[in-house]
């Protein structure tokens, strides 16, 4: 076996792939400054993780925007455009709270445009109206989880969504299989598991509505899924179940990242054995 420098390491890293991060200790500093280092020469990576240590998440700096695109597992459905948030606090129930409230507060911005975009494809309206209440579900899940945070000691991170080009029809189904029917599926079922075991009264409170809440915007996703389907073409389609069932590897990957025992307890986030029954009792769903 020939050993490698992180420079040689990462030189298989290409623009436009996705970037497992492992979480917890075992993050590996080391080859995630030299992947920050190789910017210049990359473009769209996706840098996926949970919970990371050892640096200050560089790759998250808006001098980055263009090269790295951060995905984590704190789920919820991400708006086109959002820009990767700084969250450099040290204590990690304080960080997953202050991006859980950011990703609740993005997510309000995700069902606005979701509607907006269901009524220029001339969706039915019954659509539209779902995603326009899931928007103002979202927005009393940002006030709650914001809350939160703010009595753990974390801060409110303000999202910021650049303005895009309009999509395409096949772009908006693929879009709505990876955030929605994937990650947000997912992330009902983890916000139930939260409501069932986390420590902290507040949080079983809220999770119990939000993993309600999340379960109707789940199916929300999979029923304009449906109508998607039948407005796509057969290779259409297939290009979004390719997208879908990538989507779920992935999900499966970033399951195996360790959670900190004080983020399992207090927030009762599933660590990798519970993680991975909840996403493997889904399996049918998305392969």
């Amino acid at each position: 076996m020939r050993v490698q420098n992180a420079s040689e390491a990462l030189s298989a890293v290409r623009s436009g792939m996705r970037v497992f991060v492992h979480g917890g200790v075992a993050t590996p500093t080391v080859l995630v400054q030299a992947l920050v280092d190789a910017a210049p020469r990359l473009n769209d990576v996706e840098i996926m993780h949970l919970h990371t240590e050892g640096h200050d998440a560089e790759y998250a700096k808006r001098e980055y925007a263009g090269t790295f695109k951060v995905s984590n597992s704190c789920i919820g459905r991400r708006p086109p455009g959002l820009v990767a948030a700084l969250n450099t606090i040290s204590d990690p129930v304080a960080r997953f709270w202050s991006t859980v409230a950011h990703l609740e507060q993005s997510a309000v911005i995700a069902f606005r445009l979701l509607a907006k975009e269901l009524e220029a494809f001339g969706a039915p309206a019954e659509l539209i109206e779902r995603a326009v209440a899931a928007a103002e579900d979202e927005v009393r899940h940002a006030i709650q989880t914001r809350a939160i945070a703010e009595r753990m000691g974390g801060v409110w991170i303000e999202p910021e969504v650049e303005e895009l080009e309009d999509r395409s029809l096949l772009d908006f189904a693929i879009d709505n299989a990876t955030e929605g029917c994937v990650r947000e599926t997912f992330g009902a079922a983890v916000g139930r598991f939260q409501a069932c075991v986390a420590e902290d009264d507040e949080v079983r409170r809220v999770m119990k509505q939000v993993g309600e809440d999340e379960t109707r915007h789940a199916e929300l996703s999979w029923d304009i899924a449906v109508w998607c389907d039948s407005q796509l073409t057969e290779e259409e389609q297939a290009q979004v179940q390719r997208a879908q069932r990538l989507a779920y590897v992935d999900l499966v990957s970033a399951c195996h990242a360790p959670i900190p025992v004080a983020l399992a307890r207090q927030a009762g986030y599933p660590g990798p054995q519970h993680a991975l029954r909840l996403v493997n009792g889904m399996k049918t769903l998305w392969v």
